[in-house]
């Protein structure tokens, strides 16, 4: 699959996802994901991962198996892993507050020396893949 299918994949998904979370803002979501009883939320959590992960599993199997072997390790990996899962969970449910500058990734590897504008050096946050 080459880049531009990559990127069109991506802008269904960025579509799909903001018609989801228009879906929960306009009240047509009965039972957010986060107040799912126990099976139906084992089985939302099934097909959102195998959702997410689509473009992986048909290009790169073995390496989606590794990473779902990886997920079912621990909570700490499975959490780590599943970002979108957790923004699925939330999605919408802040739609009333002001929005803010957010780093999701935040920790001393992240931050470093780098130049700004006038290429003086300033230090700061350097990883921007959680960013909001």
């Amino acid at each position: 699959m080459d880049n531009e299918t990559k990127l069109l994949d991506g802008d269904k998904r960025l579509d799909d996802f903001t018609k989801w979370t228009q879906k929960i803002i306009d009240g047509e979501v009965v039972t957010p994901p986060l107040h799912m009883k126990k099976e139906e939320r084992r089985q939302y959590v099934r097909e959102v991962l195998r959702e997410d992960h689509a473009y992986r599993i048909k290009s790169t199997p073995e390496v989606t198996e590794q990473k779902f072997t990886k997920l079912a390790d621990s909570c700490f990996s499975f959490f780590r892993g599943t970002a979108l899962l957790y923004y699925r969970d939330y999605a919408g449910i802040d739609h009333s507050l002001p929005q803010v500058f957010t780093i999701g990734d935040v920790h001393p590897a992240n931050f470093g020396v780098m130049p700004n504008e006038s290429n003086v050096p300033f230090f700061g946050p350097n990883d921007f893949d959680e960013a909001y």
